[in-house]
């Protein structure tokens, strides 16, 4: 069992809490939104093989354009509309065979030549939290879409 107080709130960098709120553990964000197409294209550039459950997303889209989704500033998916929030800087986790345990060199080396960001990041990142901008549903093969400015 793990309690928490209020004396132990965790919060993250200033410089990243585009959310402002507290942190439970390491989350940030309730939703990781990852593309096929961006890892496709990683995995042409990798020295190593390596799949999208590496990066741990829970709100994979298919596009055609690889890395389409660091575009959209807001977009729907099933009933709820998300909004862009911040770009996801990657851990070393990535680097762990989910199945095995071993521990590799990709997805860090293509990463580290593809997807810097400099800035407030200055690290590698792939994926990105948006903000849950109005709560609703969504699920398998539900229909995405941007949402008008």
């Amino acid at each position: 069992l793990v309690a928490r107080t209020p004396e132990s709130e965790l919060r993250i960098p200033e410089s990243l809490d585009v959310f402002g709120q507290t942190i439970a553990f390491g989350d940030v964000a309730p939703v990781l939104v990852t593309n096929t197409a961006s890892l496709r294209w990683l995995q042409d550039r990798a020295v190593e093989p390596f799949g999208m459950d590496r990066f741990r997303p829970n709100l994979v889209v298919d596009t055609a354009t690889p890395f389409d989704e660091d575009t959209w500033a807001r977009f729907r998916v099933g009933a709820a509309e998300l909004a862009y929030g911040l770009i996801w800087p990657r851990c070393t986790i990535p680097q762990v065979d989910q199945d095995t345990g071993q521990r590799g060199r990709e997805p860090a080396v293509v990463l580290k030549a593809h997807r810097w960001f400099t800035g407030p990041l200055d690290e590698v990142a792939e994926g990105w939290h948006p903000i849950v901008a109005n709560k609703g549903m969504f699920g398998i093969g539900c229909s995405i879409g941007p949402v008008a400015a």
